[in-house]
């Protein structure tokens, strides 16, 4: 049984780890609730209970790592709900500064810099792309739909 060390065992303040999690879990949740659309069952509530279920994944990873670091000693419960509570402002205020602006005002200083990133020669050199500017699914939906229709040609051609 590991040994608990309600002091926090003098590691920092705030957990590190509270706060990455705090963050990915604000970036996702915003982004998978405001622009991702998921492939569609045809059935609704099985929809609905799918991005729910994946959502509550997203939080409940982030809170377990957030246990971890209570149950290992590592960390005090202020020191986590510090990292947790920082986390989740970073990760707010990035999604809205990179994505929610640029898209909901492409003429603010945001959206003119992203649209300048995409069109310098690195980037297009790159192909570096914003997929989610395009298509609610990143263009997945749009790739698979291709792909799928080459596959099948090149089956009826291997009859």
């Amino acid at each position: 049984m590991i040994a608990l060390h309600p002091s926090g065992g003098g590691y920092g303040f705030p957990s590190s780890h509270s706060q990455f999690m705090g963050y990915f879990a604000a970036f996702m949740v915003l982004h998978l609730h405001l622009h991702h659309r998921f492939a569609t069952t045809g059935i609704v509530l099985l929809d609905t209970l799918f991005a729910l279920a994946v959502r509550g994944a997203i939080v409940s990873l982030a809170l377990a790592v957030c246990y971890s670091r209570y149950y290992l000693g590592y960390h005090t419960v202020p020191q986590i709900l510090w990292g947790l509570g920082i986390g989740i402002a970073l990760g707010c205020g990035y999604y809205v500064t990179t994505e929610y602006i640029p898209r909901a005002y492409p003429n603010s200083l945001p959206g003119k810099f992203r649209r300048f990133l995409l069109a310098s020669p690195p980037f297009v050199w790159l192909r570096i792309m914003d997929g989610w500017a395009v298509w609610s699914d990143g263009g997945h939906g749009d790739a698979y739909s291709r792909w799928r229709q080459r596959w099948d040609q090149k089956a009826r051609k291997s009859l």
